[in-house]
């Protein structure tokens, strides 16, 4: 018998298991019957039904069909009960063995290093990805010095105000307020202040920016720090006619010599001309001074050596622009009663000299004042101040903050509080190292799951508490008495257990319809119940004592009615929730409650809930789990 039946077998295993119904079913206790498409087909005990086709377990297809196992785990054969591997040499073998018992448990899972793992397996550890520095949001990924894994992400383990930066091979806690190399973030380094192309005398990080100070005779007028104090505020000597200048090397203003030294005066020779080094007027010797006469000025002529005479039509005023050959400067320059013109009158931004409605040009600040809380004492505490079109900005300034108020500090395990102008930080102790922020911050346990470093735990109202359980009550009615009653209000029965209590109004007779009658595993018929609206009364399962709250509503059933209507009501407050459950008036649907559609109601405080219908349905089970 044995060797005919292993022959069958070889031959339905060449012919893709389509041939299974030629194997003895009198020796079926070696083999499960597989029905995919409406066809019969026969695996063995230790195979997976896949489609139609036996499978053996493996890493592809491990506790049942499709489910794969993760790159460190293996699929192996384990115990029901210890969940560790069943040693080979030792188990009975499902598929040689003759008499094996109805309850032996060929049961497949995926083993990290021999044990199940409900979380991930990494390297033949079952470790968190959440929290665990070594493997942080996927295996491998290790987090280094100075670093933490928090929800899955490397995260800085630095006191305060530092955090951790790479530098080389290495992680270090970097203080990123004051580092230039790290100035406010990892690897932003300040400019350079050997670069002499940059024209700096000092480059500094603080308050989380960086600062420069340019070189005497230069401003850094476009606000970048990447090309440093751009502007020149002193051009002599470059070679051209730059604004403010008389001259520049060989280079002179048209009428040189008047321009200088006032009407009348001539250039000696030919090439007599020479430029002070400053480049603001002619050297000794350039031209023939006319010392103008102090008698004439004011007469209305331009006399010998008067540059301007005040009451002369065309000489009494010059635009500032044209007198200093700057475009940009603004202003009218009056002519003295020396008979000169009076530049002080006129303001150009970028001469380096504080003039007319000006608050600062290049280095040069109004009253000598460069530093904010010198500038304003009772509204800064430190920076510097900046000068911007000629005009003081105190955007890199650090203002006082206001006496008392608190926040969370930049790491969120401190907390910043004001004193005395200036914000004191004040480290979480380590039984509450999280900041939770708000009108007043606090120091607390945890501000999301993953502070609370277990996968048991769970983070509510700030605090790590034991995850809700997940435990699944079940009730199958077989403790209510044969009755056989037709009548929807008759009170079938109630029984009391440690965690609820139950009661049902129904109608229990079957026997119309005999469609609607089903069978357990084992054959036996199950005790159903039918729920129905009717106009004597409602029929309903009430369910009360219950612990935890209400999560989820399942059911074992079969429709008597088309497209009934179960709810669900609260006890506690009279909330309701209700799903459709559609079916054939035959009675014929099968008995799949894990594929149909579970009432959610997770609400904690609901205590105890009816279940009612308003049309028939046949109940064989109700399940139910605790609020989350």
């Amino acid at each position: 018998m044995k060797k005919l039946l292993a022959l069958s077998i070889l031959a339905c295993t060449l012919a893709a298991y389509s041939c299974a119904n030629e194997v003895d079913l009198k020796d079926m206790q070696r083999y499960q019957t597989c029905v995919f498409n409406n066809k019969t087909y026969q695996c063995l005990n230790s195979q997976h039904c896949c489609e139609g086709v036996c499978v053996t377990p493996s890493e592809r297809n491990c506790s049942t069909c499709g489910a794969k196992c993760s790159e460190f785990e293996s699929c192996d054969r384990v115990s029901p009960i210890t969940d560790t591997i069943i040693n080979s040499s030792s188990a009975p073998d499902a598929d040689t063995t003759d008499d094996i018992s109805e309850n032996q448990d060929f049961h497949y899972a995926c083993l990290c290093d021999g044990k199940t793992c409900s979380k991930t397996c990494c390297s033949g550890s079952c470790v968190d990805v959440k929290t665990d520095s070594a493997n942080c949001g996927k295996c491998g990924n290790s987090c280094g010095k100075n670093m933490i894994c928090s929800d899955g992400t490397c995260q800085s383990n630095c006191p305060t105000p530092m955090i951790a930066c790479t530098v080389g091979d290495n992680t270090t806690c970097l203080d990123v307020n004051h580092d230039p190399d790290n100035c406010g973030e990892c690897g932003v380094k300040c400019p350079d202040r050997n670069d002499q192309t940059l024209h700096i005398r000092d480059s500094y990080c603080s308050n989380k920016k960086c600062e420069i100070v340019c070189e005497d005779g230069y401003i850094n007028d476009n606000g970048l720090l990447s090309d440093g104090c751009e502007t020149s505020i002193k051009k002599c000597n470059n070679g051209k006619l730059d604004p403010g200048e008389i001259c520049d090397g060989s280079n002179f203003v048209p009428n040189a010599c008047i321009v200088a030294f006032g009407s009348g005066a001539q250039q000696i020779s030919q090439d007599s001309l020479k430029c002070k080094d400053d480049c603001s007027g002619l050297a000794d010797g350039s031209c023939s001074k006319i010392d103008p006469d102090s008698g004439n000025c004011g007469n209305g002529n331009l006399d010998p050596g008067e540059i301007c005479d005040y009451n002369h039509i065309n000489t009494s005023h010059k635009e500032c622009s044209e007198l200093l050959n700057a475009p940009a400067a603004i202003g009218t320059a009056p002519c003295t009663k020396e008979c000169k013109y009076d530049a002080s009158r006129c303001v150009y931004c970028g001469d380096g000299i504080i003039t007319g409605s000006e608050t600062c040009d290049g280095n040069a600040f109004k009253n000598g004042v460069s530093k904010c809380a010198e500038y304003d004492a009772s509204k800064y505490v430190s920076g510097n101040l900046v000068c911007r079109s000629c005009q003081i900005s105190t955007e890199n300034c650090v203002e006082k903050c206001t006496e008392g108020k608190a926040s969370c500090g930049s790491d969120a395990e401190s907390i910043d509080t004001c004193q005395n102008g200036e914000f004191v930080n004040t480290p979480c102790p380590k039984d509450k190292s999280k900041c939770l922020d708000g009108e007043t911050p606090q120091c607390v346990e945890c501000l999301t799951d993953a502070d609370c470093n277990n996968a048991q735990m769970t983070c509510k109202e700030n605090a790590c508490k034991q995850k809700a359980s997940t435990q699944l009550y079940t009730d199958d009615f077989m403790w209510i008495k044969d009755s056989n009653t037709s009548n929807y209000t008759t009170n079938v029965g109630s029984k009391t257990y440690p965690d609820y209590s139950i009661s049902v109004t129904a109608r229990t007779d079957l026997s119309l319809n005999a469609n609607c009658e089903a069978k357990d595993k084992n054959g036996n018929p199950l005790k159903g119940i039918i729920l129905n609206t009717t106009k004597s009364g409602t029929s309903k399962v009430e369910v009360s004592n219950i612990k935890g709250g209400l999560g989820k509503v399942y059911f074992d059933y079969k429709n008597y009615d088309e497209s009934v209507n179960v709810k669900v009501t609260c006890v506690n407050d009279n909330s309701s929730k209700s799903v459709t459950y559609s079916g054939s008036k035959t009675c014929a649907d099968a008995l799949t409650s894990s594929e149909k559609t579970p009432i959610v109601i997770n609400h904690s405080s609901c205590t105890a809930f009816t279940l009612t219908a308003d049309k028939r349905i046949v109940l064989y089970n109700l399940s139910w789990t605790p609020a989350q």
